[in-house]
Formats: structure tokens, C-alpha cells, sequence
């Protein structure tokens, strides 16, 4: 999942820094280990990475111009990766949605 995550940030122009990657490392690995049947990679991954730009762009638009350097335009930090939260499923795992009948 991550090797589809990469190419996106490059055709966007943009890289995670090293502690940004790490997080987005394992969080994929989280995910792909819970997965279930509807689990779709390219999908979720591309949520991922739409969501982490747009992150970048919220906290690049907070700063004044001058601050924005070319670097730190192509750059996927912690902060903007930091929502993604490696937790266990409310549901085992399973992905079931509704409600579920006592054992």
C-alpha cells in the first residue's frame, strides 16, 4: 500500500519527511492486516493521500508567503499525517456495519 502511496505523493510533487513516512508506513500495515473483504487498497490509499495534501495546504495557507519555501511546499509532515490513528476495530475487525446480537 505504501509503494501506491509513494507514486501518488510523487505525481503530486510532494514527499513525507521521515517521521511522516514512518507513520504512514505503519498505518497501512495496520490496515492491510485488519482488512476484510470489501477492503479496496488503491481506494483507501488514495484517500489517505488526498486527505494528508490536503493537510499540507491548510497548514502551508496559515503560514505568510515569505515562509513558504519550495521545500517546504513538497514536504508531507508529521502534522499533516498525525490524524491517521493506528487503533483496533470496534467490531473485531470484521468491517460489519449495524447493530449485532449479544452472545
Amino acid at each position: 500500500m505504501y509503494v501506491i502511496a509513494s507514486a501518488m505523493f510523487a505525481r503530486e510533487e510532494a514527499m513525507p519527511d521521515a517521521a511522516a513516512n514512518n507513520h504512514l508506513q505503519h498505518y497501512f500495515a495496520h490496515l492491510f492486516k485488519h482488512r476484510n473483504q470489501h477492503f479496496g487498497n488503491a481506494r483507501t490509499v488514495r484517500q489517505v493521500v488526498a486527505e494528508c495534501i490536503k493537510n499540507q495546504h491548510l497548514r502551508l495557507a496559515a503560514l505568510p508567503k515569505e515562509a513558504r519555501s519550495p521545500e517546504l511546499m513538497k514536504t508531507i509532515i508529521f502534522d499533516d499525517v498525525k490524524e491517521f490513528e493506528i487503533k483496533d476495530m470496534p467490531d473485531g475487525g470484521t468491517g460489519r456495519i449495524g447493530f449485532r446480537q449479544s452472545e
